[in-house]
Order: structure tokens, then C-alpha cells, then sequence
């Protein structure tokens, strides 16, 4: 589906294109839904399944949902927030930084109970809601083109070490 306006997914469609350059909204559904943002600041919701959510250009609200959720972030994809508030045992949910990000352009910093990870040289990146209140808030891994994984029970401590340079 191509849309111009806020638009929910019907049951077993899986693909949102949102077009052109309105601050709209798009909504999956329960199945393994693709949603993809336009040049605004929109919101992408992906309900349960295993979705991906790549925001576009703007500064994005992305939500999984349940699932094994993937979250694309690219070099020119502005600041996003992602809102995760899934602890179900064994999810494996992602941030994808697309190519043209390696993981040493990358900075990893604490601000309030939010993780911040700034691509360096840019104005992009993403913040993670809440990620120091709890496991449920956080994504398992942070992946690159190149094949750098990060898991996220070794965030805490680059972050740490980050702050302290």
C-alpha cells in the first residue's frame, strides 16, 4: 500500500509505503509487517509479527511492538526514537544502521533513562526510550553493514567508557 494520509494496515497486507512529505502516521497489523516512512517526522507502529520499521527521512517515532522487531536507521535518516515494551523471552529485536555507517562512527551515550547512539559526522541517529528502566525497554542487538553486532548486555559499559573520554 502507497499512502498519502495515517493509514492502518488491513489484515494480511504487509507492506506501508507512506509518500510524500506530510508528518503522517502508518500502522501494521499482527503479521511480518514492512513499513516504510516518508521525508517527515511520522510514527511507525508495527503491532505483533516480525516487522521491520525504517522511518525515512525526519526525526521518527518507531514502535515494534511484539515480535522480532527490526529497526532501520541510515546515515541521513535524522534523530529517531524508538519506543520498545516487549520483555517475551527469547525476541530478538535490532537496530540495523544501514551502509555508509560503520560501528566507529558511532557514540553511544546515557541521556536521563534514554539511550542515545549519535552517527558521528552527522545529525542522525537514534534514541531508545527508557532503555535504562529496564530490560523490556531495550532492543538485543545493534548491527552494521559490515558485520559488527553489539549485543545489548554490553551497551552499559560503552556507554561508560564512552563518557569517560
Amino acid at each position: 500500500v502507497f499512502a498519502t494520509v495515517s493509514y492502518t494496515l488491513a489484515d494480511n497486507v504487509e507492506h506501508l509505503y507512506l509518500e510524500g512529505d506530510q508528518a503522517i502516521d502508518g500502522t501494521g497489523n499482527s503479521g511480518n509487517n514492512l513499513l516504510f516512512g516518508n521525508s517527515a517526522a511520522n510514527t511507525l507502529r508495527g503491532g505483533g509479527g516480525d516487522d521491520v520499521l525504517n522511518g525515512g527521512g525526519g526525526n521518527d517515532t518507531l514502535i515494534g511492538g511484539d515480535g522480532n522487531d527490526r529497526y532501520v536507521i541510515a546515515r541521513d535518516s535524522g534523530m529517531d526514537r524508538i519506543i520498545e515494551d516487549d520483555d517475551t523471552a527469547g525476541n530478538n529485536d535490532s537496530v540495523a544502521f544501514t551502509e555508509g555507517v560503520a560501528a566507529d562512527q558511532l557514540w553511544f551515550s546515557r541521556v536521563g533513562n534514554d539511550l542515545e547512539v549519535r552517527i558521528i559526522g552527522t545529525a542522525g541517529g537514534v534514541t531508545i526510550s527508557n532503555w535504562f528502566l529496564g530490560t523490556r525497554y531495550r532492543v538485543e542487538q545493534f548491527t552494521t553493514t559490515q558485520g559488527a553486532i553489539l549485543r545489548e548486555d554490553k551497551v552499559d559499559a560503552l556507554v561508560a567508557a564512552m563518557a569517560a573520554m
